[in-house]
């Protein structure tokens, strides 16, 4: 299978695509959010932007998908957003096609993935959190961002209590199923208000156990607060 080069010395090179992962520790940690918060700060640096959501379920036929409103918050054009695969039953990828009379071909979204035109920024959005299946192997979004050669691997959690035991497990299994070959980082987006309490205590409790903030967004805001490396990623 054919992939593109990974971007290093010279990520804005024409040859190059910066390819971003954004997983978390699960569903509804708003994943599309913060994608779209990404786009934002991308398109503000000049970087040309695509969207990729491979595989959505829950999503009727006339719903926008999350590819589409991470356009809408980045105020992209639509033709930048590209979801590769949606199913209407709002159950996990496997089940869902399945359910629909179809059988989830992984490698060929890949290959179609691969085969979409360049941009400065790639922003991929998986599905569910890190380590829902995508074959009967035991094959996940994991796997999906090593074969699309991913750059970094952007890992959401809600900032919030439970935060700390979310991050360690997301970021050790990462690490862990990938051989430590993926950067990742932690990305706290607050869904409600946390008391400072709460807030201090999750960012205490990273650095304590070495684990990587990458990112921040706070409830009422789409400005997110952009550590290294995922900062110099996102700039031309």
């Amino acid at each position: 299978m054919p992939h593109q080069p990974r971007a290093n010395s010279n990520p804005r090179d024409n040859d190059f695509v910066v390819t971003i992962f954004v997983s978390g520790s699960g569903t509804d940690v708003g994943k599309t959010r913060v994608t779209g918060t990404l786009a934002r700060v991308a398109v503000r640096h000049g970087c040309s932007v695509q969207v990729v959501k491979p595989v959505q379920t829950g999503v009727a036929i006339n719903e926008s998908t999350d590819a589409e409103l991470v356009a809408k918050i980045a105020d992209l054009p639509l033709k930048s957003a590209h979801t590769l695969r949606r199913y209407h039953p709002a159950i996990a990828p496997l089940a869902a096609a399945k359910a629909t009379g179809e059988t989830l071909d992984i490698q060929k979204v890949i290959q179609e993935l691969l085969a979409l035109p360049m941009a400065d920024v790639r922003l991929v959005e998986g599905g569910g959190g890190i380590a829902v299946p995508l074959a009967r192997d035991g094959y996940d979004w994991t796997n999906f961002a090593e074969e699309i050669q991913a750059d970094a691997v952007v890992l959401v959690v809600p900032d919030e209590l439970g935060a700390i035991n979310q991050s360690r497990l997301t970021h050790h299994y990462l690490r862990t199923k990938t051989a430590a070959r993926l950067p990742g980082g932690i990305f706290l987006n607050a869904l409600k208000f946390a008391t400072v309490k709460v807030q201090t205590s999750n960012r205490q409790a990273l650095d304590e156990n070495r684990l990587p903030l990458w990112g921040e967004l706070a409830a009422d805001s789409l400005e997110p607060i952009l550590h290294s490396p995922l900062a110099e990623l996102l700039q031309k």
